[in-house]
């Protein structure tokens, strides 16, 4: 495995991306959106749902950064 893959494999670990599955109810306003179709609302709402992820995402990091002593004493935390 090369260093970038490396890299770009704990930065999405980190990123916690499997947890991105429960911003999939900002998507739920889509079926209401598509009569009449007005494209830049979907668009809005895509833009909302990666918002969403993202700010979930940054609140994850910023948890860890503040209990990285703590996380090195924990069991299981501690390869963070």
């Amino acid at each position: 495995m090369s260093q970038l893959t490396y890299v770009l494999c704990a930065w999405m670990r980190e990123l916690r991306i499997k947890h991105w599955t429960k911003n999939v109810f900002v998507l739920a306003i889509l079926p209401f959106l598509l009569i009449p179709f007005q494209l830049h609302r979907i668009i809005g709402v895509v833009v909302m749902f990666v918002a969403f992820c993202l700010a979930a995402s940054s609140i994850y990091l910023f948890n860890d950064i503040l209990d990285v002593e703590k996380d090195k004493q924990h069991p299981t935390k501690y390869r963070r």
